[in-house]
């Protein structure tokens, strides 16, 4: 590589001089990170993330934007590479993460990628290769923008249903969330095995398992299971949302909905509506506009228990316009899981173009 491409990491900006309102991008590992008052390039830039979790991540920086030292800039020698090429190239074209190294902290040096053997077609096949790649990105992208859209339905028809929770502007009978729900604590854990389908025992749910790819608002699968029952405060039934407890993660403000039996480890906690009063879907909404931090004690690691949830303040609709919201959310997901489906479809479209792209067969 280094024989066609200048590689190198430019000057990081300390954090103190990021500017909010500032006319130039700042690139960092994963991408813009922030404004400076300065660029140090003109030109867009093809970029590879060089330390980190996300070592060996590609990304392209906007024109006249600053690019800090964590990420490796890949600049051609000659004016005979595209840009768009090159980012699907150093993506789907090479293994890129072979040259990894560090266990604690995976690294990608100047020296580790210099030695990979690149070889290039054509300019004119470059630029032919890219543009039917950057039509089939765009379709998944059009996907994607449609599911985020229909999450933004989601909220908007809640509101339009139940008016602002803040404000209460429809005047619905307010009641303290202890009132409306019964609260769990996570505690130990029992003795666990590997979740392999089980339909039966419960699920024993740590906070790794909000981010696990299909968990994005049910808990469909844990990595652990038990057929050995937890602590009962610590046992939550289908229905019930979870939440993080402890720590960094309360940050996030993930909010989940159990679909049978689990056991919360501690770090967690879960709210049960109680249903002749507020439906699950109901709350669940109304938690997702709800910031976590804003109600956490403990100054170094912020914490959540029952004292600072029981007195929140909950609008109680209708059982029957809940009832509303619910059939519309069970109609939203399944449109939502269609679409979904078919981004994966075409997530394996555009895998097999790249796998021909560069492999001569396009």
């Amino acid at each position: 590589m280094s024989e066609i491409f200048e590689m190198y990491q430019p000057h990081t900006l300390a954090q103190s001089e990021l500017k909010n309102d500032g006319p130039y991008l700042v690139y960092g590992a994963n991408g813009v990170i922030g404004k400076h008052t300065s660029y140090n390039h003109e030109e867009a830039q093809v970029l590879v993330t060089c330390r980190g979790a996300t070592c060996g991540a590609i990304n392209v920086s906007a024109p006249f934007s600053w690019i800090n030292g964590n990420a490796m800039v890949i600049k051609p020698r000659e004016n005979n590479v595209d840009l768009a090429f090159l980012k699907y190239y150093l993506e789907s074209g090479i293994d890129i993460k072979k040259v990894i190294t560090g266990a604690a902290q995976p690294q990608i040096t100047r020296q580790s990628l210099s030695l990979l053997k690149v070889d290039l077609p054509p300019l004119a096949e470059q630029q032919r290769i890219a543009a039917i790649l950057d039509k089939a990105e765009l379709i998944k992208r059009n996907r994607e923008l449609a599911i985020e859209k229909l999450d933004e339905l989601a909220q908007s028809v809640f509101i339009e249903m139940f008016g602002d929770s803040v404000t209460n502007n429809k005047g619905w009978e307010l009641k303290s969330l202890g009132e409306i729900a019964d609260f769990y604590a996570g505690n130990s854990l029992p003795k666990e095995s590997a979740y392999k389908n089980q339909s039966d025992g419960y699920f024993l749910m740590k906070v790794s398992d909000m981010n696990s790819l299909g968990n994005e608002r049910e808990i469909k699968s844990c990595k652990s299971w038990s057929d050995l029952i937890g602590a009962k405060s610590a046992t939550c039934p289908k229905g019930s949302i979870v939440i993080p407890k402890r720590g960094g993660a309360i940050g996030t403000n993930k909010k989940r909905i159990t679909t049978r039996l689990t056991v919360l480890d501690p770090n967690l906690m879960a709210i049960k509506p109680k249903e002749d009063i507020v439906l699950t879907e109901y709350l669940y909404q109304w938690f997702l506009n709800f910031d976590l931090l804003s109600i956490t004690n403990g100054s170094s690691v912020p914490q959540l228990n029952k004292k600072d949830l029981d007195p929140l303040r909950i609008q109680i609709p209708a059982i029957k316009a809940q009832e509303k919201f619910r059939n519309f959310i069970e109609l939203h997901l399944a449109h939502k899981a269609k679409n979904i489906n078919l981004m994966k479809g075409e997530t394996m479209l555009i895998d097999s173009i790249k796998h021909q792209a560069f492999s001569g067969q396009l």
